[in-house]
């Protein structure tokens, strides 16, 4: 498969009026994402450092690369943090979730259980990103690739923050 895999497949969704959402990396990630037509993408914070050519480490730094991803066509941006939890861009508001620190039994699947969580709920963008965290959360405390059940995901746990101080560093959420 060549690097522009996704900018058809997109191409082709877009024509049909289906809604696009891409958890990739690399080239593939870069030509989707430079073609525009994406609903959302949930890279890393490594994976949006390296779409937009630069280090993101503060809040601040992130929001604005995110923001350079939307200026090219795609709605929303949904930076995981790893342990730091997710940021969630659109091209007015910012949103951040996260929860107390977890000793993680495996963090093989938690991006993928991560975007399943949002993916998995209708509602205002807070509370679909909540949800995406109290999802990646609950795949961490699970050995190997098992995947949490909705009774292992603890929504309570995850606090969200609208519009975080952007002079904070990822580390520091």
């Amino acid at each position: 498969m060549g690097d522009d895999l996704y900018v058809r497949l997109a191409a082709i969704a877009n024509r049909h009026h289906v809604s696009v959402v891409l958890d990739s990396s690399g080239p593939p990630l870069l030509a989707a994402v430079q073609a525009g037509g994406l609903d959302l993408i949930k890279p890393n914070d490594l994976e949006l450092a390296e779409l937009v050519g630069r280090s993101v480490t503060t809040v601040g730094q992130t929001v604005d690369a995110a923001r350079e991803v939307i200026a090219r066509g795609t709605r929303a941006v949904l930076v995981s943090l790893g342990s730091h939890g997710a940021l969630l861009v659109t091209a007015d508001r910012t949103w951040w979730a996260g929860g107390p620190a977890l000793v993680p039994a495996s963090t093989v699947g938690a991006g993928d259980t991560t975007l399943a969580g949002y993916l998995s709920v209708a509602g205002d963008p807070g509370t679909r990103l909540r949800t995406a965290v109290a999802w990646g959360r609950a795949a961490v405390l699970l050995p190997g690739t098992q995947v949490p059940a909705p009774d292992d995901v603890d929504l309570d746990a995850v606090r969200l923050v609208p519009d975080p101080d952007p002079h904070l560093t990822l580390k520091e959420l």
